[in-house]
């Protein structure tokens, strides 16, 4: 439940590979910040929270992450699909 896209809880029938590009974000994140984007509670709350709260930024757990790198993250980790990158080739 920790690198599992939006829209992958709402209808996993509806995921493409942006999931994939969330799921990098947020295997990213982790090893930027040792911790997974939405750390703390259980399986179901972490679930949730994908859904409902956007990602948090790696800079204050991260300050010296250089910009670039931390929008290329946050916008892996954007809960509409449709922000994120098109394809890994992007």
């Amino acid at each position: 439940p920790d690198y599992v896209a939006p829209e992958q809880v709402r209808d996993p029938h509806a995921a493409d590979g942006r999931a994939d590009l969330y799921a990098l974000g947020g295997t990213l994140f982790f090893l930027l910040t040792g911790r997974p984007p939405f750390a703390g509670g259980g399986p179901v709350e972490t679930l949730f929270r994908h859904v409902s709260e956007p990602a948090p930024d790696v800079r204050p757990l991260r300050p010296d992450v250089p910009p670039r790198l931390a929008a290329v993250v946050a916008r892996l980790l954007d809960e509409n699909p449709a922000a994120r990158f098109a394809s890994g080739a992007e």
